[in-house]
This record gives structure tokens, sequence and C-alpha cells, in this order.
């Protein structure tokens, strides 16, 4: 599958394990991003995105992973998750870590560890060139895996996410760059109750907060324009960081 994207082509070769997809460059692989699904959605729910030259926010020298979670909701829905969030009372104040398990974050999160490990093993450059993101509870684990990881990686991305107040401190992540983009109309973790962990989030890395005034929970094309300028600015910034 070939497309056109900022300036210049990129042929993807897409490959499928049990429920997760990715999505490598058939030229130089540099870099890796890991994408983690919010509710209701799978890995499929992004690949036409990223494979979508108008839309894609990476550009042609990454991999993608597109990750499924493997949590069996209690409900009986027979799609997976990442984490069984409790949704929360319209108005109502609340920590985010009173709306999930614990136990269902710390399997999430060391399912995504594995990745991670597995996924720094393929880059010539190791973790610095490894990016991790997701949508609403994906980007919640995203967060969680990030600050809980045995080493720092190259940056992340979350969208409509929780910030969790009672993470415990990063091991050598101060300095990781996060872009988190969060509307000002969600409904689901309204800004003003989750605004307390992004506050936290602070203290723990290098965050980039983007409210969006007429956003809602989702990924609409501007949150992809926004990472995607965010991205290769980072990029950008990198190279001329560590050229000679």
């Amino acid at each position: 599958m070939i497309f056109f994207h900022l300036d210049h082509f990129v042929e993807f070769t897409q490959t499928q394990e049990g429920d997760n997809i990715f999505l490598d460059p058939v030229f130089e692989h540099l870099f890796t991003l890991i994408w983690l699904h919010g509710p209701g959605e799978t890995a499929q729910s992004y690949v036409n995105i990223f494979l979508d030259p108008a839309l894609c926010p990476v550009p042609g020298t990454f991999r993608i992973v597109f990750l499924t979670g493997k949590k069996i909701l209690s409900t009986g829905d027979p799609k997976a998750e990442w984490l069984e969030i409790r949704q929360p009372q319209k108005d109502t104040p609340f920590k985010p870590e009173e709306l999930y398990s614990k136990r269902d974050m710390e399997e999430s999160t060391n399912l995504v560890h594995k990745v991670m490990d597995r996924e720094i093993e393929k880059l010539k450059d190791g973790s610095k060139n490894l990016f991790l993101g997701g949508f609403s509870s994906g980007g919640t684990v995203a967060l969680n895996a990030i600050l809980t990881f045995r080493q720092s990686i190259g940056g992340a991305i979350v969208v409509s996410s929780l910030h969790l107040s009672d993470v415990a401190s990063p091991k050598g992540n101060r300095y990781t760059p996060i872009l988190a983009i969060h509307g000002k109309k969600d409904d689901i973790f309204p800004l003003e109750n989750v605004r307390s962990g992004y506050d936290r989030l602070k203290d723990l890395c290098e965050l980039d907060l983007r409210e969006e005034n007429e956003m809602s929970h989702w990924v609409n094309e501007r949150v992809l324009r926004i990472m995607t300028k965010w991205l290769f600015e980072l990029l950008l910034n990198c190279l001329l960081y560590t050229s000679p």
C-alpha cells in the first residue's frame, strides 16, 4: 500500500498477529509508535486513519503498532478493552483512580511494557526512538506505562484521557515529552474533573497540554493535525540537538 505524505512517497506493509496490527515502512525504520485504542474500539479502528495521506500523523520512517486490549468487560460485551471504567456521575468531582480496577491497570500496563521491550530491540537507537500514544482509556494506560517504565522513551501523545493522581514517580522519565489533548466539551472525562491529574503530570514529565474549546471525547481531523505538528517539531528539535 503506497500513499503520498509530506512531500515523499511512503510504502507500508501491513501484518497482523492475533488482534494486533502492524504497519512497517518498506524503506528505513527509524522510529516506532505504539497506539492504544479507546472504549468500543480495536486496533483496526485506527489503521485507515494512519493510511490516509491527509490524516496520518507520523512520517514514513515509523513502524506503527496498533494494540488491542485484553480486558473482557463484566457486562458481557465481547469487545476487549484496556480498563473497565465506571462512568462518573455528571457534575460530580471524582478522582481518576476511583473509576477503574488497579488490577486491570497493572495487567494492561504489563502487557504494554512487554511490547515496548520487544519494539526497543528492533530500534537501532533504542528507547529514545520509541513513542506511545492512545485515546481515552488507551491513553490512560499509555501514560501509566510510560511513567512506570524502566527507561525513558522518545515521547507520547494522549487524547481525552485520565491522568492518575496516584501514579508512582517515574524512573528516569522526568524529561519525557508528552502531548495531552483534551476537549473543554468532553462529557465523558470533563476537563475540570481531571485537571488535578494534569497538574500532577506536569511534575512527572515535560507536559504540553492542549485544551480544545470545541472538542468533545474524540479523535478528529483537528486532533490529528495537532499531533502531526507536535511530533514533527519534536523530531526536528531532536535532530538539530543531536547533529554535530
